[in-house]
């Protein structure tokens, strides 16, 4: 495979190569449907809560409107955004006014890195990349409050709720013991 790019990065091909914090997430929730994913035999719907994420991503990386082309739902017949999006371009309005928050989401935007952990090819989409000093990781969250977990039948946060730990670097000492 050539380098990986915007077009090729969530590729068959791609993803049979390169592991990613979504592959490994997904291989430690059910191995069988992990499989089935890599092998486009099942193929998750998008969910609402990830295109607004998406939207808000797109609007700080500066690449909005070919979004918006591409996800024409996003819109009422009106041609007005729908509700949820509205939202979203009030959440980048304000990422915008505030001067610290824009200026450590204006890095490199979406920087594709691969690498090798443990002899194993990975893959990652730095949100916003400064070279050699900072990677952020944009999150985008309806609210803070905890959630019910039903397998450990307790409250998360959403860190430990979304697994956002793997994808941290301190993995081996910060990893709940059921992943170790």
């Amino acid at each position: 495979m050539k380098e990986l790019t915007e077009e090729n990065y969530f590729s068959e091909e791609a993803s049979k190569i390169y592991t990613g914090s979504s592959e490994i997430k997904s291989f430690l929730k059910c191995e069988k449907c992990a499989l089935a994913k890599l092998n486009r035999e099942w193929i998750e719907e998008k969910s609402k809560a990830m295109t607004v994420s998406s939207f808000i991503d797109e609007a700080v990386s500066g690449t909005l409107e070919s979004f918006k082309e591409k996800n024409p739902d996003i819109f009422l017949k009106s041609g007005e955004l729908k509700a949820d999006y509205k939202l979203a371009q009030d959440v980048y309005e304000q990422i915008k006014d505030d001067p610290m928050f824009w200026k450590y989401v204006n890095g490199e935007h979406q920087k594709i890195m691969t690498g090798e952990i443990s002899g194993v090819p990975v893959k990652i989409k730095i949100d916003s990349y400064f070279p050699d000093k900072l990677i952020v990781d944009l999150k985008c969250m309806a609210n803070l409050d905890l959630i019910w977990n039903e397998e450990t039948h307790e409250k998360q946060n959403f860190i430990d709720y979304y697994d956002y730990i793997l994808q941290r670097s301190t993995l081996s000492r910060n990893c709940p013991s059921k992943h170790r």
